[in-house]
């Protein structure tokens, strides 16, 4: 059997992850069940746009299903307590100057799979798990715009060039204009967000 390479992901990722597996089996599939029970009521099969339709969104759902099983059974949890702060890993959040914009910016250094370009913003309402009283958060408690900043992929063309540097540092990316100019500001582990249920979802620009 072919070895599977191990995909790095933070715990957040890797409930997020769960979370939305666990959406897609015990919700999305009976939704798209019904869907193809609706069809086959339009009548002959064989000629029913309907049906086709419902036929491919099954597919496709059970295609990211597999997906996202392969995922979690070969995801390596990031040891969060052992990463190293005196220089950009995955796992570390850092705020960086655009030397060129004179613009600050937050990002979360990740692996490949957790890259999200835009900030998010969600109203998060906790849940009673161990983890979010350790964070000092009650069950039932309502967090109004928890805000997430850009995900930036350790092998997107920034993230790679960051990897390894420390603060004060200033890197060179080469973009389409020329080169631009990154110096690091801070360096700090990745918080970890509360579990729960998350509603609201705003893109951060």
């Amino acid at each position: 059997m072919e070895k599977r390479d191990h995909m790095q992901l933070s715990r957040t990722a890797y409930n997020e992850f769960k979370l939305k597996l666990e959406h897609l089996k015990n919700v999305r599939r009976l939704e798209v069940a019904q869907h193809i029970k609706e069809a086959r009521a339009f009548g002959d099969i064989s000629e029913n746009a309907e049906y086709d339709a419902a036929m491919d969104e099954q597919s496709a759902l059970e295609a990211e299903i597999v997906q996202l099983e392969d995922l979690l059974a070969n995801a390596e949890l990031l040891d969060e307590s052992a990463i190293d702060l005196s220089s950009v890993s995955v796992g570390t959040r850092i705020t960086v100057l655009l030397v060129e914009h004179d613009f600050e910016a937050t990002y979360d250094i990740v692996s490949t799979t957790e890259s999200e370009p835009f900030g998010r913003s969600f109203t998060i309402k906790c849940d009673g798990s161990e983890r979010n009283r350790a964070l000092g958060y009650e069950e039932g408690q309502v967090l109004n715009d928890f805000n997430f900043p850009p995900k930036l992929s350790n092998d997107s063309p920034v993230g790679h060039e960051l990897l390894g540097h420390k603060v004060g540092q200033t890197i060179d990316v080469v973009a389409p204009s020329g080169f631009l100019h990154y110096k690091i500001l801070s360096i700090e582990r990745t918080p970890d967000s509360p579990s729960g249920s998350y509603s609201n979802e705003q893109l951060i620009d």
